[in-house]
């Protein structure tokens, strides 16, 4: 029973490191993307690389339209991590 919990473990742990690994390569662009095509000038774009988790509003330029986009994309990138 143990050797089963610890394989479904190992499992578990290699499926989340993978996510984990996509997940953080397909964000960045799709955000970059969604951004710039929402109008976000190009200069606030590593304020948004490096805030677009935590504190959206206090990036440059950032106004409601480009934030609803950059959430879209956010779960597009998750989404498709997922494949």
């Amino acid at each position: 029973m143990e050797g089963c919990l610890l394989t479904l473990f190992h499992i578990a742990a290699i499926y989340s490191a993978i996510l984990t690994s996509k997940l953080t390569a397909l964000t960045p662009p799709a955000i970059t993307e969604a951004a710039i095509k929402a109008g976000l000038p190009v200069q606030s774009l590593p304020a948004l690389l490096s805030e677009y988790k935590t504190n959206i509003t206090a990036i440059p330029g950032m106004n409601s339209t480009i934030e609803a986009g950059v959430e879209s994309a956010v779960a597009r990138a998750a989404a498709e991590s997922f494949r």
